[in-house]
């Protein structure tokens, strides 16, 4: 069966594009000829930046409609499959606009809102006629708000190995900090950078320059990413609002524990791992499991790693992936 996975940019490292390439993985293994259509590169210019912003992107994917007859299977990343329009065609949410304003919205302007409003329209309009599929519980509860009705997958982590696991750190108090400088608030930059003012050493892997109070390491590769976790002492995950990150699990499938600000995407984590999670991304309670999680660190770290194999083995999600798409090949009565 001949597949296509639509995304916007060809060469953005995010948690989706990890996702498309974990579901090419599943669909590979199974002989499937997989392709990823992405037509544009992520604009580095900020004066093309800004005009991306002001542009409904998710429009940009209909020039794909001229040959996506010649596929048995579209898998669209959420909003971008406006336009799309095939048989047998699954949209994957990770995250949702409602969800932008519910968490954000003390701190948005106006014209941020209406945007945000105007892209939550497009991703129930994109929805019709597609298969729907959530990455996690929070973003299924938000699209069930928009009368969207949806299935869930929860993410796998595709490097779960015992062989992996860091050795002790606990002597080593480095944190790690992992997000995109131009979403600022949004990914907790002012918190890491509150407790690197209060004496944490923090390295911070970003796309720019934080500042001279964040150690700053550039973008690297997910392969990568995996061996780096191994030298830290804890990952700290501040972020106002996800759909459900990889990073997290990735560090910890290292044996690296984190530290989550609670929006929900975690429930199943909190429930059994509560000291990876503070409140409200209050500075004092980060310092607070700081010292907890020191204090028994062998113990957090083999927590962090036996949660996530039991949760997030990939085989899980590649057997989950193709419930899913035999589910959808069924609907339309194909094979």
């Amino acid at each position: 069966m001949k597949i296509a996975i639509i995304n916007k940019y060809s060469d953005f490292h995010g948690g989706v594009e990890v996702y498309h390439h974990h579901l090419k993985e599943v669909l590979e293994n199974r002989n499937h000829i997989v392709e990823i259509l992405a037509p544009y590169k992520y604009p580095q210019n900020p004066i093309i930046k800004f005009i991306a912003k002001l542009t409904v992107d998710s429009i940009l994917t209909r020039k794909f409609q001229i040959n996506i007859d010649n596929y048995d299977l579209v898998i669209c990343n959420g909003e971008h499959g406006w336009g799309i329009s095939h048989p047998s065609c699954i949209c994957i949410y990770h995250g949702t606009y409602l969800g932008y304003i519910r968490y954000l919205r003390p701190h948005l302007k106006m014209k941020s809102i209406i945007r945000f409003r105007i892209l939550s329209i497009i991703q129930k309009l994109a929805a019709k006629g597609k298969y729907i599929v959530a990455v996690s519980e929070m973003t299924k509860g938000l699209l069930l708000k928009q009368n969207v009705k949806t299935d869930f997958i929860m993410n796998g982590c595709a490097k779960i190995d015992s062989q992996n696991l860091k050795g002790n750190c606990s002597h080593n108090n480095k944190l790690l900090f992992v997000g995109r400088a131009n979403e600022h608030f949004l990914k907790g930059f002012d918190v890491a950078k509150s407790l690197s003012n209060l004496g944490f050493a923090i390295d911070c892997i970003t796309d720019q320059d934080p500042g001279s109070d964040l150690n700053w390491l550039k973008i690297r590769s997910n392969r990568d990413m995996v061996q780096l976790y191994k030298d830290y002492f804890i990952l700290i995950f501040p972020s106002r609002y996800e759909g459900f990150p990889l990073v997290p699990l990735e560090a910890m499938a290292a044996g690296l524990p984190v530290i989550i600000n609670d929006i929900g995407y975690y429930d199943e984590l909190k429930a059994e791992i509560p000291q990876f999670f503070v409140q409200n991304n209050s500075v004092d309670e980060f310092v607070t499991a700081i010292n907890e999680i020191g204090s028994k660190y062998d113990y957090y770290s083999k927590k962090a790693f036996d949660y996530v194999r039991t949760h997030h083995n990939f085989s899980i999600f590649e057997q989950n992936v193709i419930q899913m798409i035999e589910q959808v090949l069924a609907i339309n009565g194909n094979k």
